[in-house]
């Protein structure tokens, strides 16, 4: 169908209407109808009438379709849409396709329903009481593709247009859905850099859905830099049963999450298995990697009102997910809104973290949910939260069975520091070091050797305003790197090499560390953690005291070396350690006793030990 607009003097029609008619056995290399435009005028084709009608499609494939695509209808022009209304409401749609049976449909690089260049307009596609089965396309969207070939550009006077436009760009209406497979969305696959989109979905039924390339039922990508306009996906009253996914198993908005809407309610969602992360909703975002951030921070800051997700009178049964049964969305500065409200959630296992959520900074709103049988085998068997600037607002929902101390937990902020005597096991108190762990301590009086005598442990964990809690990495072989600078000089930093951790815990004997030095120098040591699931830093400082009895001042190394094992000193300045005398033990650096028969002589400057005549006073020490 060629939709000239060229000749202006003329109203042209552009009507077709296929009903109770059999489309078998064909092989396409085209859409089955196609749509083009010379679009001399820029305007919506509102005079443009595709209807389809209680027919039989079955054992169609599109092969070698080339870059306009292929599909039942195939439009090829940015003008397909209308503003016709049927009534005082109803909405005419350019195309409209009902009461039909679709089976055995498979397309090669096209959708099979419909695949088209993108539109400037809404109304575009009417789907009702249809039957759709064994679908399967190795392409984006196997139902709707509707940007398979984007707007290159959208002129200010359509976008004040579209301000007065409500009309949904797509209705999907009382339709069967069984057996549909695609690369990335299930029933439609969108992204757009130019114009939103709306999409209606209301009372429909699915099962058996694969996504082989996971990315959800729906998958819609905004990655306009410049719209205020929000995309949007309403879905209500639907059944979803059994669909397999890697991310986002209903829908998955990987574009900015301000400029989304989604609303899924009085539906009855089960058997959803997501491999990585967003059971129903993933909103997280890859829109960093393709724009500067400066553009993005303008973006984000720009956007008047956030973005929503909200779940509303649904029930959610058997999920799983590796991160997010529910909801998994990596958004900041609240600038996206998830409400779930008067929800029914049963049996959500989450191999990770997040049983419901796994959120960094959004509004969160939950209310009046009935919650059972969550389980996060990580971590957070409710919500699991990458930052604590997450503004949580918890009423009024019945958990059964949850333990509040592990149900809500924060990401890890910091490295909590230990220092243990090895000597003793005696924990060594750290100078300012606050109870919320956000200051940097000061580890003191220690010497150039003190580190082999100390075990450091250090911990991950949250410190916040919910307090400080152990956080849990499960990887495999996270490790821990100690740099220690030298303050006071030029020298070349240490570094200890990276120790192997054990359940959030490192403990390190940093034996090979000399911490040379004047007394009352410092060193500056960067503790850096690190393993697949987080990277953190924590600094500290050492304070070095002077030498001590027992020790050799060794001026020009600016070391205390102590004296070993059968000798000894009792002044810092001695040039050497003295042979231990007999009736004496000298069991290394300034520790010395007396064996029992002994006195040592009170000449604090010598060690004088002589033989004692009353065995009974002269015990030894």
């Amino acid at each position: 169908m060629n939709s000239k607009t060229s000749n202006v003097s003329i109203v042209q029609r552009w009507k077709l209407t296929i009903a109770e008619s059999t489309f078998e056995d064909l092989i396409l290399s085209q859409g089955l109808i196609v749509i083009t435009s010379d679009e001399y005028l820029q305007q919506r084709l509102n005079n443009l009438s595709v209807v389809i009608n209680n027919s039989y499609f079955s054992e169609i494939s599109w092969e070698e379709v080339g870059d306009d695509g292929g599909g039942i209808i195939n439009s090829r022009t940015k003008l397909i849409g209308n503003n016709l209304r049927s009534g005082r409401t109803a909405s005419l749609f350019s195309v409209i396709l009902k009461n039909s049976y679709l089976s055995f449909l498979s397309g090669y690089q096209t959708s099979a329903i419909y695949t088209g260049k993108e539109s400037l307009y809404s109304n575009i596609m009417l789907i009702t009481n249809n039957n759709f089965k064994s679908i399967a396309v190795d392409s984006p969207g196997a139902i709707i593709n509707p940007s398979w070939s984007p707007l290159d550009y959208f002129y200010s006077f359509f976008s004040e247009q579209q301000q007065l436009e409500v009309s949904p760009s797509f209705r999907i209406d009382s339709n069967n859905f069984y057996n549909i497979t695609a690369r990335n969305g299930a029933i439609l696959s969108w992204t757009s850099a130019q114009k939103e989109i709306s999409v209606i979905f209301h009372n429909n039924s699915l099962e058996k859905m694969v996504v082989y390339e996971g990315r959800g039922v729906f998958y819609m990508n905004d990655t306009n830099l410049v719209a205020t306009k929000k995309a949007l996906l309403n879905i209500t009253n639907s059944s979803f049963d059994t669909i397999f996914a890697i991310t986002g198993g209903i829908l998955l908005a990987p574009g900015s999450p301000n400029l989304i809407q989604c609303y899924i309610s009085d539906s009855v969602i089960q058997s959803i298995i997501v491999s990585a992360s967003g059971g129903i909703v993933s909103t997280a975002s890859t829109i960093f990697m393709i724009v500067s951030t400066t553009i993005l921070s303008r973006r984000l800051l720009d956007s008047t009102t956030p973005g929503e997700v909200a779940l509303s009178n649904n029930s959610f049964n058997k999920l799983s997910a590796t991160d997010g049964g529910i909801i998994y969305d990596l958004s900041s500065n609240q600038t996206i809104n998830i409400l779930l409200v008067n929800n029914t959630i049963r049996e959500v296992q989450v191999l990770k973290r997040g049983g419901i959520a796994y959120v960094n900074q959004p509004y969160l709103f939950m209310v009046n949910n009935m919650i059972s049988s969550i389980t996060a085998i990580v971590s957070g068997s409710v919500i699991y939260a990458r930052s604590d600037k997450l503004l949580l607002i918890n009423q009024h929902n019945k958990f059964e069975n949850a333990n509040f101390d592990t149900a809500f937990v924060f990401s890890p902020t910091n490295l909590k520091i230990e220092v243990f005597n090895l000597m003793d096991e005696s924990l060594i108190s750290l100078e300012n070091y606050s109870d919320t762990l956000t200051s940097i301590p000061n580890l003191p009086n220690l010497t150039s050797y003190s580190l082999g005598q100390l075990r450091m442990t250090f911990t991950l964990v949250y410190a916040g305003a919910s307090g400080v809690r152990t956080a849990i990495d499960e990887s495999l072989n996270p490790g821990l790197i100690l740099v220690f600078t030298h303050l006071n000089s030029n020298a070349t930093p240490q570094v200890y090499p990276k120790s192997v951790c054990r359940g959030s815990v490192c403990t390190i004997v940093a034996s090979t560390i000399t911490l040379a030095g004047k007394a009352g120098d410092m060193y500056l040591v960067n503790a850096t953690y690190e393993s697949v699931a987080y990277a953190l830093s924590q600094q500290f400082t050492i304070t070095l005291r002077e030498c001590i009895p027992g020790e050799l001042n060794q001026t020009f190394t600016e070391q205390c070396v102590p004296c070993p094992q059968e000798k000894y000193s009792l002044q810092p300045n001695d040039t050497a350690c003295s042979e231990c005398p007999a009736g004496a033990k000298c069991l290394g650096g300034g520790n010395i006793s007396i064996r029992k028969g002994y006195y040592r002589s009170p000449n604090a400057t010598s060690l004088t030990i002589l033989p004692c005549k009353d065995d009974g006073r002269c015990l030894g020490v």
